[in-house]
């Protein structure tokens, strides 16, 4: 990839959830908007019992640092702009331009 393009509406986090009895694990992404509460891990799904939040990373945050081990360049898209708005709401705020191409 040589461009990553992020909305900069783009409201995402990498969840991990454990069961502390049975060892459980659980890696997932939520999107959310800002002031809206953190929703409930749920109740494991082996054991039945409650599952904890033991991290969270923001998905800009990871992919900035994908990107630049890969040495692409991060370009924020505005959406106040039609392209921007194509960007949020017909990709989910995450496209890239590529390095090579596909031969598609």
């Amino acid at each position: 990839m040589d461009v990553l393009l992020l909305s900069e509406d783009l409201r995402a986090e990498r969840v991990t959830t454990n069961c502390s009895v049975c060892g459980y694990e659980n890696k997932w992404t939520r999107r959310w908007k800002p002031g809206e509460p953190a929703p409930s891990p749920g109740n494991c799904p082996k054991c039945g019992s409650s599952l904890e939040v033991t991290d969270v990373t923001d998905v800009v945050d990871e992919f900035s640092e994908l990107a630049d081990k890969s040495n692409a360049k991060v370009v924020f898209v505005s959406t106040d702009f039609d392209e921007g708005s194509q960007l949020m709401n017909a990709f989910g705020g995450i496209a890239a331009i590529l390095r090579y191409s596909t031969g598609v």
